[in-house]
């Protein structure tokens, strides 16, 4: 019996126009994404992965000869499927299960963000201000504690810039913890992260000392949810987005209690909203920081505040 045959490039220029018909921006790359990710990259029954239709995917997409490649219904439909709920708005990583953050790539779960470039700011702030931590001879890690993990990937890219160094992953949600949990497996990061399901610091030690603290947490403010992009609004967590009234409720609980956690001479980082930064770092100022700095995202946004309290 002869194996039905697929051909690449009409199959290709049809999940185009479909996206395109839909509004979706990028309709060329997300097609040949969703063609090579949940088609092209399935391992087959001997475990390799059917390299050479990438060829054929080039050239139907740079205009070269057409090719077929054998046909799956199973996996036709659940392109089919993907692309379906693409052109219902849903987001493409929200669709495949992951997203690209820093250098890695992390799965990402229903009860997680959707991890986004803007963030990257948090890591790049991090590395200036220790640098020489990424010694992969120094004998001295650094401490890390990340208030908010979601998936994990503020903490885990930095403890892969940090090879001796050790963290703490804390979030509300059960499921965004084994969404983390899967990640650190998945970068051999598990050895070096303990994941703690709590309230903030609630359930740390109250001897505990870090020398770096981060997080990225909910800063929009509620009123203003409705009006978020869709991809926003419906698919990422209210947990991860609401940050009350004006969207600085988790930096006040935080702000002051947090100054008890540093090592002497460590840092907070926190990522914020347009227009925050200042406000954020008046508060620190006001609970004895003795150095807070700001730092710009690409677009010019106030991103992150830093803050030191010195050796307290």
């Amino acid at each position: 019996m002869t194996t039905p045959k697929t051909d690449l490039a009409a199959y290709y220029t049809h999940i185009r126009a479909l996206l395109k018909e839909h509004g979706v921006e990028c309709a060329e790359l997300e097609a040949r994404i969703l063609i090579e990710d949940l088609w092209l990259n399935t391992e087959g029954s001997t475990g390799q992965k059917p390299l050479g239709p990438l060829k054929t995917l080039n050239e139907a997409i740079y205009g070269a000869q057409s090719g077929f490649i054998p046909d799956s219904a199973p996996i036709r439909e659940k392109i089919d499927q993907a692309v379906a709920r693409r052109a219902q708005g849903e987001p493409l990583a929200r669709i495949l299960g992951y997203r690209e953050f820093w250098k890695d790539r992390f799965l990402i779960s229903p009860a997680t963000l959707e991890p986004r470039p803007d963030t990257e700011i948090l890591i790049e702030s991090v590395l200036k201000k220790f640098p020489h931590a990424q010694n992969i001879e120094a004998a001295q890690g650094l401490k890390l504690l990340d208030l908010g993990t979601g998936s994990g990937c503020i903490l885990l890219s930095l403890l892969r810039e940090y090879p001796h160094s050790f963290g703490y992953g804390i979030d509300l949600s059960v499921e965004a913890l084994a969404c983390a949990r899967a990640n650190a497996e998945r970068l051999g990061c598990s050895a070096r992260v303990e994941f703690i399901c709590s309230n903030w610091c609630e359930k740390l030690n109250g001897d505990s000392r870090f020398d770096v603290i981060v997080s990225n947490p909910p800063y929009i403010p509620c009123a203003e949810i409705g009006d978020l992009a869709r991809n926003v609004r419906d698919f990422d967590p209210i947990l991860a987005l609401d940050g009350g009234a004006d969207g600085l409720d988790p930096y006040r609980e935080l702000i002051g209690s947090l100054k008890h956690f540093l090592s002497p001479n460590g840092w907070i980082f926190f990522e914020c909203g347009i227009g925050q930064a200042e406000k954020i770092a008046m508060m620190a100022k006001k609970s004895g920081a003795v150095d807070v700095e700001i730092t710009k995202d690409l677009s010019g946004i106030e991103r992150v505040v830093e803050i030191s309290y010195g050796d307290k």
